[in-house]
């Protein structure tokens, strides 16, 4: 965990009901019904980001950091919480020390300024500033990221030069300014830019299945030229706007955290997976979104929390909840909250059934080096504790799977052996033998498990040279030195970046070589 943030007295979390976040890396997701407060967790890292604005950080100098007196477009009255009479504001960031920022209006008389008055605590004691130290994680949770609002669309209207309307949406670019900075990277003469643009376009081809895509701008607007034809991008569906204008943002922003409401909107299933996958490669730590979507944030969330509302006599009391500890699911009622039924039937034919949660990004990224991805449904089993669960258990549930009609189904396990000369445990043996009997192709890994197959290159690429050390075939992660390790949660990055090649010669590209083989004769 990189830091928790607890909120009081700001929107719906009042007084008596304070909030707490906790900041992970990779992606993380707040389920939670509509109206309970979801967006405000979120975009609360851009409403209080002014308060964190210092050219020190920016400079990389070293002293320390002083806040500053300013909620940026937004009045003090619009951030206090409507439903007490307290007029402060409370963050606490647990960075390790405790920081606790109360928030005043500026004036005695009203709130309806962005003029504030801050008091500053580390550890209960009053202070003035916060060690530079002590700041990164901040920083990177205020200044260094972006809040993708829920509507997102851009607005391209002649209405829009007399009045500016939507030029910046919270801290994205929008309408002209989109514009013209897509325009100044895509032509201008850095080289870095310009790769990147290009990098996004061929991205953006993928995710929307084009066989060609090409992306100019105007004085005002953009012109995509694709197999159908030439049209204006306010011509277009919502949700290739809704891909440009968020992708775009983030490859100019380059933020350590990418905070987005409901990335759903507007999208096919198969393309919102695609959506979080693209958003999480280019935010350094990592992404937080709100859903509605059970199935997306099980499928891509490393961390999935639901935000719970109490009644209380007094006030609505709220709570942020581990998904897996509100909701045991067996696979079969997974299943059925996931609606893979209907995803079926939206042309996810094949199921592929891996450990855990992390696996899950994994294994998309080793289908889309052979172009199988949008044709696999992959699904966790809840960890390796499943395989060793009661057969009869295990026959119910993996049923309920032959029920949806797929074309083919799928397991891959961890083998956990320590020598090339072991054999797999007898439980994984008769679980193995247990699934073929109900029609899976099982594939148990040759190497240790799936962080085995990450390579060095792929390793001094993310991290730096020799920074991290990859595994021999047969060693334990847990035996790596501490500062070799990396995390977990970006499994997933490594294998996005490695080549096939690097794989070609293990019995683990020959099966899903063999799962690609059988699509391509079910096409």
């Amino acid at each position: 965990m990189l830091a928790r943030i607890k909120i009081r007295n700001y929107r719906n979390f009042n007084e008596g009901s304070p909030i707490e976040i906790k900041v992970n890396k990779g992606v993380t997701f707040i389920l939670g019904v509509n109206n309970v407060g979801k967006s405000n967790l979120i975009k609360l890292f851009y409403e209080f980001s002014d308060i964190f604005r210092s050219t020190k950080m920016e400079n990389n100098d070293n002293n320390p950091f002083l806040l500053q007196g300013a909620t940026g477009d937004v009045r003090f009255s619009e951030l206090r919480s409507q439903n007490n009479t307290e007029r402060f504001i409370e963050i606490i960031i647990n960075v390790g020390n405790e920081y606790k920022i109360k928030i005043l209006p500026w004036s005695r008389y009203t709130e309806d300024t962005n003029k504030v008055q801050l008091e500053l605590y580390k550890n209960s004691q009053n202070v003035s500033l916060i060690e530079y130290d002590e700041m990164p994680i901040i920083w990177s949770l205020f200044r260094k990221s972006i809040y993708i609002g829920a509507h997102r669309t851009p607005f391209f209207s002649n209405k829009k030069k007399e009045s500016g309307f939507l030029t910046q949406l919270y801290n994205m670019r929008n309408s002209d300014q989109f514009v013209n900075t897509w325009h100044s990277w895509s032509t201008g003469r850095l080289v870095k830019n310009r790769k990147k643009i290009q990098q996004l376009k061929k991205e953006l081809q993928l995710i929307l299945g084009f066989s060609e895509l090409n992306i100019s701008t105007t004085t005002d607007n953009f012109i995509i030229d694709n197999e159908y034809g030439s049209f204006r991008l306010d011509e277009l569906g919502s949700g290739i706007s809704h891909l440009i204008i968020s992708l775009g943002n983030a490859v100019f922003s380059e933020p350590d955290f990418i905070f987005i409401d409901e990335p759903e909107n507007s999208l096919h299933p198969k393309l919102q997976e695609a959506f979080v996958r693209s958003l999480s490669l280019r935010a350094s730590y990592g992404v937080i979104a709100t859903t509605h979507s059970i199935g997306l944030a099980r499928t891509m969330g490393d961390f999935v929390y639901t935000l719970v509302k109490e009644e209380n006599i007094e006030f609505p009391k709220f709570n942020l909840v581990d998904f897996s500890e509100q909701s045991h699911l067996e696979i079969s009622k997974a299943v059925i909250q996931l609606g893979y039924s209907k995803y079926l039937n939206l042309g996810g034919s094949h199921i592929l059934l891996v450990e855990g949660r992390t696996d899950i990004k994994v294994f998309k990224e080793l289908l889309a080096k052979f172009h199988i991805e949008n044709e696999v449904i992959v699904i966790d089993l809840g960890g390796a504790e499943y395989v060793t669960g009661k057969t009869e258990r295990i026959q119910t549930e993996l049923q309920e799977y032959k029920r949806l009609g797929a074309e083919s189904y799928s397991i891959i396990i961890d083998s956990d052996l320590n020598s090339s000369e072991e054999e797999v445990s007898d439980t994984k043996k008769k679980f193995t033998k247990f699934c073929k009997m109900l029609g899976f192709d099982v594939f148990i890994t040759e190497y240790r498990s799936t962080e085995n197959y990450i390579s060095q290159k792929a390793l001094d690429k993310v991290y730096g040279k020799n920074v991290k050390q990859s595994l021999g075939k047969f060693q334990s992660f847990k035996n790596l030195e501490p500062d070799k390790k990396w995390a977990k949660v970006d499994n997933w990055k490594l294998f996005n970046i490695m080549e096939i090649e690097e794989i070609e010669d293990t019995k683990l590209f020959k099966f899903i070589e063999k799962l690609s083989i059988v699509i391509g004769e079910n096409r």
